[in-house]
């Protein structure tokens, strides 16, 4: 397969980023990686099997179009914001790694929501192609395919927000009367 068409390397550095990281060790972060794998796993199993169906599935299909949209421009500002920590690392190699680290997560899990987001665009459109509902709803396994990206989609999100939120308060060394990071 080429290169240009493998997501593994994504896959493999999303795996890399759902870790625990302390000054002595590097451990796999469990209980993120349960939340971020296998509850979605679990919804679209049993959206699969329970006869739950998407009733306004095109919704979905306009939402996960605007999501790859947005993350793409998101990529964007991450890229600046690291690229201006990379140009200072000489001087602040040991106080910003895990400021570097944090966007290199953030940027890892937002281009693996976009590609899941594109996975869930590409599934709606199958399963409504194949679909013999009459009135546009998509149910059975089609269903619980876009139910587990949907949902794995919108737990990265929330991982970025929050990264992007750490990131944001001290590249722009926002004051402690507005950082919500610190606590009085």
């Amino acid at each position: 397969m080429s290169d240009r068409l493998d997501p593994r390397d994504l896959f493999r550095g999303q795996w890399k980023v759902l870790t625990l990281r302390t000054s002595n060790s590097t451990r796999a972060d469990v209980v993120i990686r349960a939340v971020v794998y296998l509850v979605p796993l679990a919804l679209g199993v049993v959206a699969g099997v329970s006869g739950f169906a998407l009733k306004s599935p095109d919704a979905l299909l306009a939402g996960l179009a605007l999501l790859v949209g947005g993350m793409l421009a998101v990529f964007a500002q991450i890229a600046v914001w690291r690229e201006r920590l990379t140009d200072r690392e000489r001087l602040f190699a040991e106080s910003e790694a895990s400021d570097r680290d944090s966007l290199d997560e953030a940027v890892t899990n937002v281009l693996v929501a976009a590609f899941w987001s594109v996975v869930g665009i590409v599934a709606i459109i199958v399963g409504q192609s194949t679909s013999n509902a009459t009135d546009g709803s998509l149910g059975g396994w089609a269903c619980g395919i876009v139910v587990a990206v949907g949902a794995h989609v919108a737990i990265l999100f929330m991982l970025v927000i929050f990264k992007l939120y750490d990131s944001y308060l001290y590249i722009n060394k926002v004051s402690d009367r507005l950082n919500g990071s610190v606590r009085d």
